[in-house]
């Protein structure tokens, strides 16, 4: 029943107030209407538990009736309607079903955009039912804490991920990892000046990203600074946490593709290429030993062409998605990001008409930042062929919407040869809030490869020296620090 959940009932007909006339079919009905639920036929489920409720049902049969209809009406998007009968449950429930109550009525809230209701069921949730918080997708979390930092409500966030922490939240998903919602508690503890409750939070952390960001950003300086606080934040170290972590849920998960590509992703971060690139070319050869999942396989191929194009294979690479190119976005939105990437890796190796071409498969399909993406594809490789004037006039039309895609309107910049442009970009993202911290991430000193494409060298050694001025030198210092030593990134 994907995210939704519900009193199951085994026999309805129990529900009837004893020794009241009621329709002979009404556990037909009920039957029914679980049925078309379990079905998707959420319209058919809605109808029959309508005419249900026109019955006179115990107090346990109403509440599983209401329930039903309420999780069939979110379905349809009829929120307001779903609300209205998740709150006549609720009235009528016991507290083990108020929980069940809260998991479903949780979902219509967000999609009415109550998000103080949202909350109040959250924490209600995360304090006190553990077996349903479990269930809750970090999707509606990040929803409501994501409007608890828009309205400034640090110390509302800070209770709701206390919370989730004591109820050793991770998710119904164990492929996805919760990394980055402890990351934002490990902010709201320092900013409520209890950095020294954050240490077994930072040492339960995985992913190299979250962790670079705790060794970078200014925010967590104190963080930094707290004693014990040392040995856990040493970037050499965190290619092979993520690692470690990505090799656990492989062995966990062995038909699984998706662990599969976090696990290739894993092996190029600690510059293992050939090994990511063996293992997933492996598993392309053998896909009838894992779980189906079409999703994953253009992501498991996106990650072995980055693998071989580190140590410079550029035809193999090129070769496991240029076969794509032979199928429609139309019929396969999933194509898109594959047909980008394509893209990019073929104008970094200075292949711009095949580039042009790859990346215009994806034209029409893709978000606003595929569409900026596609546009970078773009100007980079008529700059580079000599077209100057069509290129510039692809820039010039990023730069109206530049939010869509700071980091490519930059790339862009780099790519023309803008230096001075490019350093304007630079600066004016690490003063907005909303890209300093992304910008300070791409100003790190990446470790040398150089079997990378051309341009991608030539474009990181002038980000480089933008780097060096006097005046980007200065704006990066109030958002954080650039590690003394190179770091994992810049190969793909």
């Amino acid at each position: 029943m994907a995210q939704w959940r519900f009193i199951a009932v085994a026999a309805f007909a129990l529900l009837i107030v004893p020794d009241h006339p009621a329709r002979a079919d009404v556990d037909a009905d009920y039957k029914a209407a679980n049925k078309a639920y379990d079905s998707g036929k959420y319209p058919e489920a809605d109808r029959l538990t309508t005419l249900i409720l026109k019955e006179s049902l115990n107090q346990q049969g109403r509440v599983t009736v209401l329930i039903l209809r309420g999780i069939s009406r979110n379905a349809l998007g009829k929120y307001k309607g779903a609300v209205d009968d998740f709150n006549k449950a609720f009235a009528l429930a016991d507290k083990q079903n108020k929980g069940v109550i809260r998991y479903d009525r949780l979902t219509s809230y967000l999609g009415l955009e109550q998000y103080d209701d949202a909350y109040k069921d959250l924490l209600v949730l995360a304090q006190s039912y553990p077996n349903d918080i479990k269930d809750v997708t970090l999707r509606n979390i990040f929803a409501v804490g994501r409007r608890l930092l828009k309205t400034e409500r640090h110390d509302d966030l800070l209770t709701l991920l206390l919370a989730l922490k004591k109820a050793n939240y991770r998710g119904p998903d164990p492929l996805i990892t919760t990394d980055y919602l402890y990351k934002y508690l490990i902010q709201e503890l320092v900013d409520h000046k209890r950095a020294d409750e954050a240490i077994p939070l930072v040492a339960d952390l995985a992913q190299y990203d979250a962790l670079m960001e705790l060794s970078t950003q200014a925010r967590y300086a104190a963080l930094r600074t707290a004693p014990g606080m040392a040995p856990l934040l040493q970037p050499q170290d965190f290619p092979a946490r993520q690692l470690a972590y990505a090799q656990k849920l492989a062995a966990q998960n062995p038909k699984s593709l998706k662990t599969l590509t976090h696990l290739v992703a894993a092996l190029r971060l600690n510059a293992r290429y050939a090994e990511a690139a063996k293992a997933g070319q492996d598993a392309l050869k053998s896909l009838a030993k894992y779980d189906k999942d079409a999703e994953y396989e253009l992501w498991l191929r996106n990650e072995v062409a980055y693998a071989l194009q580190a140590q410079g294979l550029f035809a193999d690479a090129n070769a496991l998605l240029q076969p794509l190119l032979k199928q429609d976005a139309k019929d396969n939105s999933s194509l898109v990001n594959q047909f980008i990437n394509l893209g990019i890796m073929l104008v970094e190796q200075g292949r711009y008409q095949d580039a042009m071409a790859a990346a215009a498969k994806a034209h029409g399909h893709s978000s606003s930042y595929g569409e900026k993406s596609i546009q970078y594809v773009n100007a980079c490789a008529l700059s580079r062929m000599g077209k100057t004037a069509e290129a510039e006039i692809i820039f010039l039309d990023m730069l109206k919407k530049p939010e869509e895609g700071y980091d490519l309107v930059t790339d862009a910049a780099l790519c023309l040869k803008h230096e001075d442009q490019a350093a304007a970009i630079v600066l004016a993202r690490l003063k907005d809030k909303t890209q300093q911290d992304g910008m300070l991430a791409n100003l790190q000193t990446c470790r040398d490869n150089p079997k990378r494409p051309p341009l991608a060298r030539e474009m990181r050694a002038t980000l480089m020296r933008l780097r060096a001025r006097p005046d980007v030198k200065a704006a990066i210092a109030p958002v954080g620090v650039v590690t003394a030593q190179p770091i994992a990134c810049g190969d793909n």
